[in-house]
């Protein structure tokens, strides 16, 4: 299929455009990535797997720290409903090669032995709440990323982030699944393989207050390999 050939053939920035595109939150948030040394090598077939913070800021801040440190671009796999909008969509798409996180998707790139970044969690950790605590896994059963692992024969690198919630305060929380059904007008997904959970009923977005005085750097460690065999039939 064409969208499978376009998807493959994808390339990352230029290392200056894309230190020109993260030079603001750099600034605001400058990153550090940590456990450099967890990196396994040959630096291919690997499936970084972490917690998102608040509205996914840590993604391109940790694709900035890899890419330019180590010469890694992982492929993000995103949530449904990233790619059910249309400006976002392209945006994502082009400038950090973000990729719709269907198994279909999965597997062409493994074959392919692109390297990946994962968040479990998606938007639901993203998209915390305010009786969330800070940095809570909620993953509940999105093991998937295992399955597939195992399936390729991937190593997986585990990467914690910590500093951008103690930045960012959720303020409220905003009925998004609500606001997009026109009040329930339009029935709720059933499934979040709809538009991800965005229409999945109950759905919020956290509206967030900037803590301006305490602005500090984000902390990315890398944690050791851990490295899948191909499943055994």
């Amino acid at each position: 299929r064409a969208a499978d050939r376009e998807m493959l053939s994808w390339e990352p920035p230029s290392p200056l455009l894309f230190d020109a595109l993260m030079y603001l939150p750099r600034v605001f948030l400058p990153p550090v990535l940590l456990g450099r040394e967890n990196l396994p090598e040959p630096r291919e077939r690997i499936l970084f797997v972490g917690n998102h913070a608040i509205w996914g800021v840590d993604v391109p801040l940790l694709l900035h720290c890899l890419y330019r440190q180590d010469k890694v671009f992982p492929r993000p796999l995103g949530s449904h409903a990233w790619f059910a909008a249309p400006i976002v969509n392209e945006i994502v798409e082009t400038i950090v090669g973000a990729v719709d996180g269907t198994e279909h998707n999965c597997d062409l790139l493994m074959r392919e032995g692109h390297n990946l970044l994962v968040y479990p969690g998606g938007e639901r950790e993203a998209w915390k709440k305010v009786s969330d605590r800070k940095y809570a896994l909620i993953w509940g059963e999105n093991l998937g990323f295992c399955r597939m692992a195992l399936r390729h024969g991937y190593t997986i690198v585990p990467v914690a982030t910590v500093g951008t919630e103690d930045v960012l305060q959720i303020m409220a929380d905003f009925p998004l699944s609500k606001a997009l059904r026109l009040g329930g007008l339009i029935p709720a997904a059933g499934s979040r393989k709809t538009a991800g959970n965005a229409f999945v009923k109950g759905s919020t977005l956290p509206l967030l207050l900037p803590r301006v005085d305490e602005l500090q750097r984000i902390y990315f460690k890398l944690g050791e390999p851990i490295r899948a065999g191909p499943a055994v039939e």
